[in-house]
């Protein structure tokens, strides 16, 4: 792990998860503001007001994700706003980026996916075909010109859908009804965990699980391997 510059990681409205103790899931928030070494994280609307599990002085844990990069700030609670929308002002002692660890190992899978050119736009459905923490093999038969960059849903068991920008590899030279290449582009916290389960249950899992995963998509799908 090694110190890292604040102002030169976190920006408004960054995707954060926080935690206030150890038994406590992370929850996914945002930031409104930060400045030295303060950050104001804002809850919206929550279903109490903050003051009910956290008090000022508490210490608190955070992380995100910038340049393809895992930080950690931890530092104590300094003021708490229960109007709407509800924040939390930290004083942050530590700020640290921490040493990737990531597995690199690519997985063979026939997953369902969606393509699209915006978020806001209707997509293709295609089939991802190989995936890793930084990459993913699409089959796309026809009915889209590829763009350097693009965006890509995921979907997994369990009614789990993975959302991030891709960066497709070398665009021009992509042919119809072949498979393309492309680079998983900075998901926000929340999909990163997403990915990172998902990569587990494959490196976990047992042949014959993939297998009938296998056979549902090519049952269900348009799309053949």
């Amino acid at each position: 792990m090694q110190e890292a510059s604040l102002d030169k990681v976190l920006k408004e409205g960054q995707v954060l998860e926080v935690k206030f103790n150890e038994k406590q899931d992370w929850i996914t928030t945002t930031l409104f503001k930060s400045y030295e070494s303060i950050l104001e994280i804002e809850f919206g609307q929550g279903e109490s007001p903050l003051d009910e599990f956290v008090a000022i002085g508490d210490s608190m844990n955070c992380r995100c994700m910038a340049d393809g990069c895992e930080y950690l700030i931890q530092g104590w609670i300094s003021r708490i706003k229960n109007d709407v929308p509800q924040r939390i002002t930290v004083q942050i002692h530590k700020f640290t980026k921490m040493e990737s660890v990531r597995d690199e190992t690519s997985y063979n899978v026939f997953t369902g996916c969606i393509v699209r050119i915006d978020p806001k736009e209707k997509g293709v459905f295609s089939i991802v075909k190989k995936i890793s923490n930084h990459a993913v093999t699409i089959g796309l038969k026809t009915g889209m010109e590829l763009k350097e960059k693009m965006y890509l849903e995921l979907l997994l068991p369990g009614n789990v859908t993975f959302r991030t920008p891709i960066a497709i590899v070398n665009p021009n030279a992509w042919q119809e009804s072949k498979d393309f290449v492309a680079e998983i582009s900075e998901p926000d916290v929340l999909n990163k965990r997403i990915l990172e389960n998902f990569l587990g249950e494959l490196r976990n899992a047992e042949p014959e699980k993939l297998n009938k995963q296998d056979s549902f998509w090519k049952k269900n799908s348009k799309i053949s391997s």
